[in-house]
Protein backbone atom coordinates (compact mmCIF):
# COMPACT_ATOMS: atom_id res chain seq x y z
CA UNK A 1 0.00 0.00 0.00
CA UNK A 2 3.01 2.30 0.23
CA UNK A 3 2.15 3.33 3.80
CA UNK A 4 4.45 3.27 6.80
CA UNK A 5 3.77 0.95 9.72
CA UNK A 6 1.36 3.06 11.79
CA UNK A 7 0.69 2.73 15.50
CA UNK A 8 -1.99 5.40 15.52
CA UNK A 9 -4.21 3.43 13.12
CA UNK A 10 -4.03 0.13 15.02
CA UNK A 11 -2.69 -0.22 18.56
CA UNK A 12 -2.19 -3.96 17.99
CA UNK A 13 0.73 -2.83 15.82
CA UNK A 14 2.35 -1.41 18.96
CA UNK A 15 2.32 -4.81 20.72
CA UNK A 16 3.63 -6.43 17.54
CA UNK A 17 6.42 -3.84 17.38
CA UNK A 18 7.47 -4.39 21.01
CA UNK A 19 7.45 -8.17 20.62
CA UNK A 20 9.51 -7.87 17.45
CA UNK A 21 11.97 -5.55 19.24
CA UNK A 22 12.36 -8.01 22.11
CA UNK A 23 12.72 -11.04 19.83
CA UNK A 24 15.32 -9.25 17.72
CA UNK A 25 17.38 -8.26 20.78
CA UNK A 26 17.29 -11.79 22.19
CA UNK A 27 18.27 -13.27 18.83
CA UNK A 28 21.27 -10.91 18.52
CA UNK A 29 22.34 -11.62 22.10
CA UNK A 30 22.05 -15.40 21.70
CA UNK A 31 23.94 -15.33 18.40
CA UNK A 32 26.74 -13.16 19.78
CA UNK A 33 27.21 -15.16 22.99
CA UNK A 34 26.22 -18.57 21.54
CA UNK A 35 23.70 -19.09 24.32
CA UNK A 36 19.99 -19.74 24.79
CA UNK A 37 18.94 -16.73 26.90
CA UNK A 38 15.24 -15.95 27.19
CA UNK A 39 13.83 -12.76 28.68
CA UNK A 40 10.68 -13.25 30.72
CA UNK A 41 8.13 -10.43 30.55
CA UNK A 42 8.36 -7.18 28.67
CA UNK A 43 11.67 -5.74 27.46
CA UNK A 44 10.76 -2.34 28.99
CA UNK A 45 8.40 -1.35 31.79
CA UNK A 46 7.76 2.22 30.67
CA UNK A 47 7.86 3.69 27.17
CA UNK A 48 7.37 7.22 25.94
CA UNK A 49 7.56 7.72 22.16
CA UNK A 50 8.47 10.97 20.48
CA UNK A 51 5.48 12.66 18.88
CA UNK A 52 5.64 14.49 15.54
CA UNK A 53 2.57 16.27 14.15
CA UNK A 54 0.38 14.61 16.78
CA UNK A 55 1.50 11.10 15.82
CA UNK A 56 4.10 8.67 17.10
CA UNK A 57 7.36 9.36 15.26
CA UNK A 58 8.05 6.22 13.21
CA UNK A 59 10.31 7.40 10.44
CA UNK A 60 13.29 9.61 9.92
CA UNK A 61 15.20 11.14 7.05
CA UNK A 62 18.78 10.01 6.54
CA UNK A 63 21.48 10.89 4.05
CA UNK A 64 23.63 8.24 2.41
CA UNK A 65 26.04 8.84 -0.45
CA UNK A 66 24.68 12.36 -0.91
CA UNK A 67 21.04 11.25 -1.26
CA UNK A 68 18.34 11.81 1.35
CA UNK A 69 15.54 9.32 1.93
CA UNK A 70 13.04 8.33 4.59
CA UNK A 71 13.49 5.14 6.55
CA UNK A 72 11.06 3.53 8.95
CA UNK A 73 12.33 3.71 12.50
CA UNK A 74 11.18 4.87 15.88
CA UNK A 75 12.35 7.59 18.21
CA UNK A 76 11.75 7.43 21.95
CA UNK A 77 11.95 9.94 24.77
CA UNK A 78 12.02 7.14 27.33
CA UNK A 79 12.58 3.38 27.42
CA UNK A 80 12.71 2.26 31.04
CA UNK A 81 13.32 -1.03 32.79
CA UNK A 82 12.86 -0.46 36.51
CA UNK A 83 14.04 -3.80 37.89
CA UNK A 84 16.66 -5.88 36.11
CA UNK A 85 17.32 -9.35 37.48
CA UNK A 86 20.91 -10.42 38.02
CA UNK A 87 20.73 -12.86 35.08
CA UNK A 88 19.44 -10.05 32.79
CA UNK A 89 22.19 -7.48 33.46
CA UNK A 90 24.49 -8.82 30.72
CA UNK A 91 21.59 -8.76 28.22
CA UNK A 92 20.69 -5.12 28.94
CA UNK A 93 24.35 -4.09 28.81
CA UNK A 94 24.58 -5.83 25.43
CA UNK A 95 21.64 -3.90 23.93
CA UNK A 96 23.10 -0.66 25.29
CA UNK A 97 26.44 -1.43 23.62
CA UNK A 98 25.31 -2.76 20.24
CA UNK A 99 21.93 -1.12 19.68
CA UNK A 100 18.34 -2.20 19.78
CA UNK A 101 16.18 -3.20 16.84
CA UNK A 102 17.22 -3.24 13.23
CA UNK A 103 19.24 -0.97 10.94
CA UNK A 104 22.08 -0.62 13.47
CA UNK A 105 24.55 -0.30 10.60
CA UNK A 106 22.74 2.93 9.60
CA UNK A 107 23.09 4.34 13.11
CA UNK A 108 19.72 3.26 14.45
CA UNK A 109 19.01 1.55 17.75
CA UNK A 110 21.46 3.29 20.02
CA UNK A 111 20.33 3.94 23.57
CA UNK A 112 21.76 6.45 26.02
CA UNK A 113 21.37 5.11 29.57
CA UNK A 114 20.24 7.59 32.21
CA UNK A 115 21.22 5.49 35.23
Amino acid sequence: TGEFFKFYKNLDNFDFFLNRLKDNAIKKYNTYYNTNFNLEGEIFDKLMPRIRNGRIDIYTKISKKGKEFFIVGSSWKLLEKTKIKKEEVKFYKFIMDCGLGEKNSLGFGFINPLK
